[in-house]
């Protein structure tokens, strides 16, 4: 009788703190449930402790607590594909580089180029859906010369069944013909299949001028051009002089 009345007092007691819960890596319950979520709709067969990686990824970068909830589940979500490498957090732990180079390196690899001889299709719709987050909250931190007017704490992306929209709206603004013509989009087929481009990637605009052309670029490393290697090039309005 008197264990029972102990469990009674217990359960009492832990029912007063609302607050009280399992490990979620720091989390409140609510956003632990919001990427737990997310990552089994992504991996029906995670059967990890989702917590581990919660506070790995918070360990290793700072801001982690300082982000959008949509950013925090797709670091999470790229530490569970085995996707988030030390170079790539490294990047974004470094204020020198935007988000949008650390895009470019975060699916720069071979099971985002060679997905479909790989069989690694599912990871690379899967990292280009976390990358697409990563990008569009960098463009709201002005991580270049436009703006997609997304808002990180819009409330409509309050749960992992409207987390598509996130990055959506950002893709609707890409699609359009001008800003697909100015913006390089590092997440993207088709902006892939070039280097990378545009402010956020260091270029500089050559100034208005008729017929104008840059100074000596430098390039590394040399490339062949018609039988002649090159290590610079000179970027004129209308062409590039080698």
């Amino acid at each position: 009788m008197a264990s029972c009345v102990h469990i009674i007092l217990l359960l009492a007691l832990v029912s007063s703190f609302p607050d009280v819960h399992a490990d979620t890596g720091g989390l409140t319950q609510n956003e632990f449930d919001y990427i737990l979520d997310y990552v089994l709709n992504n991996d029906g067969t995670f059967m990890g402790n989702l917590a581990d990686f919660i506070n790995d990824v918070r360990s290793s970068i700072p801001d982690f607590d300082t982000f959008p909830l949509v950013v925090k589940t797709s670091l999470v979500d790229a530490a569970v594909s085995n996707s988030l490498s030390t170079d790539v957090i490294d990047m974004i732990n470094d204020e020198s580089v935007t988000w949008a180079e650390a895009c470019y390196a975060y699916v720069d690899v071979e099971s985002i180029w060679n997905a479909a001889i790989l069989g690694t299709e599912d990871l690379k719709f899967r990292m280009q859906a976390n990358c697409q987050v990563f990008y569009s909250y960098g463009t709201t931190l002005n991580d270049g010369d436009y703006d997609t007017g997304i808002d990180d704490d819009d409330d409509s992306y309050s749960n992992f069944y409207d987390y598509s929209e996130y990055y959506s709206d950002f893709y609707d603004y890409y699609d359009s013909e001008e800003n697909m013509q100015s913006t390089y989009n590092p997440c993207s087929d088709d902006c892939n299949k070039f280097y990378p481009y545009g402010s956020v990637f260091d270029d500089n605009a050559n100034r208005i001028n008729d017929d104008g052309s840059s100074g000596e670029i430098n390039i590394i490393p040399a490339f062949p051009f018609f039988g002649n290697t090159h290590s610079s090039l000179w970027v004129r309005k209308s062409v590039i002089g080698l």
